[in-house]
C-alpha cells in the first residue's frame, strides 16, 4: 500500500491524547505508580521490522517535545526466539510487538509489566472482541494465514492445505512458506486434521512430517519478503499473511488469496509494556498516540494489515476496507483460530518441532 493518509488534525482527538498524558503512570511489575511520573525521554521497543506508520513516530515527537520512539528490530523468527531476545535485553527494552501466543509467554516469564487499560483512555475504541482477545496490553492489528496463488502461471483453483501440499509437489521450487515457527506448526497440525493451537507429541509428530514432505518440494522458508517471489513470478504460490498477500494483489492482480478449507491460525497483535522499564509513563503515552484515529490510519495504511479501530476508518485506504483477503467475521471464529499460550512445555514441544523441520 504506497499511499499514506497524513495526520490531518488535532482537535478532540489531540485533547483526549495530552489528557492521557496527565494519568499515565510508570507502572511496575505490580502496577503501582508514583503520581508524578512524567513523559519524556526515549523509549526502546522491539518491533517487527517496518510495523510502525509512516509518519506516527515523528507525529509523537511533535505531541510531546523531548520524547522519542527507538525501534530495534525482531520477532521473525517465533516465540521462543522473541523470549530469548526480550530476557538476554531486559533492561534495554520497554515495550514490544508481539501476538497473542508470544505475549502470553513473555507475560508467564514475569517480563512484563502489570498493564493498566486506564492509563490508555482510547483503548476504549477498540470493540470488545479484540481487547479479549489481547487483554496483555494494547491491540493493534489482527490476521490470519492462508495463501495466494498467480493464476495466470497455474491451471489448479487450489482451495485447501491439500491442495498446497499437492501444488508444491507438481511445482518443485515454485511454493514460498513463511517462517514463522508458530505459524508454520499450526498449518500443518490443521492439515492432519489437528487443532491449530495442538502441542502434544503425536499432534505434532504427524505436523513434522507433514512439513517434511512439503520442505522438500518448496523454493524457500521466507523469514521476510514473503509475497516478494509470488510478485515477480518466480514462485507460483506463497504462504504468507492476509496483510502480505493484499499488498501483493496491489501489485499483480493475477494474485488469489486462498482461505484454506481446513482453517486458517489467526493472531492478534498488540503492544506489551515491559516490566524493566523505567520510562513507562512514556509508553503509555505513545500507546495512546497510536489510537489516536488518523495516527491509527497511518499505521493501516502502512503496513497493511487489517484494522480494529473503527473510528479510523474515515484514515484508511479504500484498498485495505474493501480487500476481501482481510475481512474478519468475528461471528464465525470457526474458519480462523486463535493461537494462545498453554505453558512453557507445549511451547516448547512446538519450538523444538519446528527445529526438527528446519534442522534436515
Amino acid at each position: 500500500m504506497t499511499t499514506r493518509r497524513a495526520f490531518l488534525r488535532r482537535g478532540g482527538d489531540a485533547a483526549l491524547l495530552l489528557a492521557a498524558a496527565g494519568v499515565v503512570s510508570a507502572c511496575g511489575k505490580g502496577g503501582e505508580a508514583p503520581a508524578s511520573a512524567t513523559v519524556g525521554g526515549t523509549i526502546t521497543m522491539m518491533n517487527y521490522p517496518d510495523w510502525m506508520g509512516k509518519d506516527e513516530v515523528a507525529k509523537f515527537r511533535a505531541a510531546f517535545p523531548g520524547t522519542d520512539v527507538k525501534q530495534v528490530s525482531g520477532l521473525t523468527s517465533g516465540a521462543a526466539q522473541a523470549l530469548t531476545q526480550i530476557r538476554q535485553n531486559s533492561k534495554s527494552y520497554d515495550m514490544t510487538l508481539a501476538g497473542g501466543a508470544t505475549a502470553g509467554q513473555i507475560q508467564a516469564a514475569g517480563l512484563t509489566a502489570k498493564f493498566d487499560p486506564a492509563q490508555v483512555p482510547l483503548l476504549s475504541g477498540i470493540p470488545e472482541f479484540y481487547r479479549k482477545s489481547f487483554p496483555h496490553g494494547v491491540p493493534v492489528d489482527i490476521g490470519k494465514v492462508g495463501f495466494g496463488y498467480r493464476k495466470d502461471l497455474i491451471d489448479e483453483r487450489p482451495r485447501s492445505w491439500a491442495d498446497l501440499w499437492q501444488l508444491a509437489a507438481t511445482h518443485p521450487g515454485k511454493v514460498t512458506v513463511l517462517k514463522y515457527a508458530d505459524d508454520v506448526i499450526s498449518i500443518a497440525l490443521l492439515l492432519t486434521g489437528q487443532p491449530a493451537g495442538a502441542d502434544d507429541e503425536k499432534s505434532l509428530a504427524k505436523a513434522v512430517d507433514a512439513l517434511r514432505e512439503l520442505k522438500g518440494n518448496i523454493r524457500a522458508f521466507l523469514p521476510t519478503d514473503f509475497s516478494k517471489d509470488l510478485i515477480t513470478g518466480d514462485a507460483v504460490a506463497a504462504v504468507s499473511y492476509d496483510y502480505d498477500i493484499a499488498t501483493a494483489q496491489s501489485k499483480n492482480a493475477d494474485i488469489v488469496w486462498v482461505a484454506p478449507t481446513e482453517g486458517m491460525p489467526g493472531y492478534v497483535d498488540g503492544w506489551l509494556p515491559l516490566a524493566d522499564s523505567e520510562n513507562l509513563a512514556t509508553v503509555y503515552a505513545f500507546m495512546n498516540h497510536h489510537l489516536t484515529p488518523e495516527v491509527y490510519g497511518d499505521f493501516i495504511n502502512t503496513t497493511g494489515s487489517a484494522y480494529l479501530l473503527p473510528s479510523a476508518e474515515p484514515f484508511i485506504n479504500d484498498s485495505i476496507k474493501n480487500n476481501a483477503s482481510l475481512r474478519l467475521d468475528t461471528g464465525n471464529a470457526s474458519a480462523v483460530q486463535f493461537a494462545d499460550y498453554n505453558g512453557p512445555e507445549g511451547a516448547r514441544r512446538r519450538a523444538d518441532a519446528f527445529e526438527r523441520v528446519i534442522g534436515v
